[in-house]
Formats: C-alpha cells, structure tokens, sequence
C-alpha cells in the first residue's frame, strides 16, 4: 500500500520539464520494489530536503521508529542546527559538550546553551554534566530520493550526491539511456548512487552514511508533514 504525504506548501513555484513527467509512474514502481517497501510505502514529491529538492522520497521500515517518534509528544525540531546537536549525542551513554563542540564546528559555549534548551524541550536528557539523547529522538525508517532526468545523467547524479548527505540512499531515474551507458554505469557505482532507465535498475541503490545532522533534520521535515495530515496522525 502506498501512503502519499504531500510537502508542506514553499512560495514560488518549480520549474517542472514536461518530458520528466512522463517518468512519475517509473519512479513510483521503482519506490514499490524498493527493500522494505512491502510492508510500508510513504511517498513525497518535490522534497526540499537540506540541500536540494529531489523529485521523489520515498520512506520505507517506519514501524517502530514512528512509533516510537510520536510517542515522545514533541513537535518536530524547526531548525538544522538544533537536528545537528541532537543527533551528536547517544541515547545510550553520556557525551560531554566537550566532546562534540569540535565535530560539529561549534564552540563549547554554544553547543551548551544549545544543548540545555534542546534538554528543556525534551529532546534530550541533561546528565551532570552532559547530556544524552532521548530514546525515540532518531531518524524514521529508511528514506530514498529518486531524481528524474530525461537524459542528464551528469547533472543527476550531481544532485543525488547532494541528496545523499541527507537520505539513506539516492538514485537517479532516466528516461533515455546514454549512449555511454557502461561508462556512465561505472560512474554510478563508483559514487554508490543508484541508477535506474524508466522502471528498470541499472545500478541498485545502496545504503549510504549520510551526515546525521541532515538525515536527522530531513526526518524531521517528514514527520511534520505527516503530523499535518489527519488521517495518518490520528
């Protein structure tokens, strides 16, 4: 069963190429043969993710995470900046702000201001010193952005790249298969971006390490959307 979650509403509108329109039923059945997509299929078209817009994200093994994600009664975090903190620190053991100042390119001061008011909102746990992440406070299911071109694998794949740094996979779909078409295979496994000419995988996607700071807020984004549709969040 697939479950479509519209975007929420962004001012302007996009650029959308007709001939890449005759790809949404493709980039549908290639979401439906996805690992996991048999047992929960959410759909979102036009994603503004954290760098990028990808055409289609599909999210697929929501189950427990969901579950546990609004059983927490905390509304979505609003900024990238508040995911990259939260997502720093373990729900298992305590880290210090010390610790994670430098990886995420903060000084120690801000990520302890930061962290003290994410621990008053409930996002994390203040221990002592330090802090831990409430358990639930992860990323939901497993999340796939699927690009649409006609036959710009270079520019497509350029933007999966991009999309990568904030889903568990990226891929792009063409409508045309280049001329190249082993060449450009290479390309794609060598980078680990899937590829697929209209329904059918050239390159399967494969699971990524995006940066858990984007991953974290992409999840987010998606689970505001979702608390925004009735029926689904009854």
């Amino acid at each position: 069963m697939i479950i479509e979650i519209p975007v929420s509403s962004r001012p302007g509108s996009r650029f959308e190429p007709i001939e890449e329109r005759l790809l949404d039923p493709d980039l549908i059945q290639l979401a439906e043969s996805l690992p996991g997509a048999k047992n929960s299929l959410f759909i979102s078209r036009e994603v503004t993710g954290p760098q990028g817009i990808a055409d289609l994200v599909a999210t697929v093994k929501t189950g427990d995470s969901l579950k546990a994600r609004r059983n927490l009664q905390l509304p979505p975090l609003a900024s990238l900046s508040d995911a990259a903190v939260v997502a720093a620190f373990s729900s298992r053991r305590v880290f210090f702000p010390e610790s994670v100042a430098s990886r995420l390119g903060m000084s120690i001061e801000q990520v302890k201001r930061r962290a003290s008011n994410l621990a008053t909102g409930g996002y994390l746990l203040k221990k002592g010193h330090g802090f831990c992440r409430m358990e639930g406070m992860t990323s939901i299911g497993r999340s796939y952005a699927l690009e649409a071109k006609v036959n710009n694998w270079k520019g497509g794949l350029s933007q999966a790249l991009r999309y990568g740094k904030w889903c568990d996979s990226a891929s792009v779909v063409l409508l045309r298969p280049p001329r190249n078409i082993e060449e450009v295979q290479q390309h794609f496994k060598h980078f680990q971006v899937g590829l697929a000419i209209r329904s059918h995988w050239i390159v399967r996607p494969r699971l990524g390490k995006p940066d858990p700071g984007m991953r974290l807020f992409a999840s987010e984004l998606w689970f505001d959307n979702y608390l925004q549709n009735p029926s689904l969040s009854a």
